[in-house]
């Protein structure tokens, strides 16, 4: 038996997560069709990447404040509410430290790269090599923990 109450972790949900690759997804076709008309394919590229950083933030927030750290594939619903509050509060708070940080020099990045005109080509490995940089250092210091 688990010796930390249960009951006071939240019951298991992925509405918010689902709801915000929805927002992506709608932002993305949408935003990038009507952004087309008044942007070049590079700026309107940027943007998009810029949307999805956008939204990595906010999933990593909700991760922090709602402690949903079984949303990061390392945990189960079930390892997370029988974990100890702090170290589920340490491991929610990391994923915003180290993820949050990466998208926000990923948007800074972007914005750079709309004003000095740097190739898409550049931008995407930017945006990929960043993603899995956060990632990575993510699972090394939740081996930590």
């Amino acid at each position: 038996m688990n010796k930390y109450n249960n009951n006071a972790y939240e019951t298991k949900t992925y509405r918010a997560l689902v709801v915000l690759f929805c927002f992506m997804v709608f932002s993305i076709i949408f935003g990038a069709e009507f952004l087309g008309q008044y942007f070049s394919k590079d700026a309107v590229n940027k943007l998009v990447c810029i949307d999805i950083c956008i939204v990595f933030i906010i999933i990593a927030y909700i991760i922090k404040t709602k402690e949903r750290i079984y949303w990061i594939t390392s945990f189960s619903y079930k390892e997370a509410k029988n974990m100890e509050p702090e170290k589920r509060r340490i491991i929610s708070k990391t994923f915003w430290d180290v993820f949050g940080r990466n998208m926000i020099v990923l948007i800074l990045y972007m914005i750079a790269g709309l004003v000095i005109g740097t190739p898409f080509i550049l931008d995407i490995i930017v945006f990929v090599v960043g993603v899995l940089f956060a990632a990575i250092r993510i699972m090394v210091v939740q081996s930590k923990i």
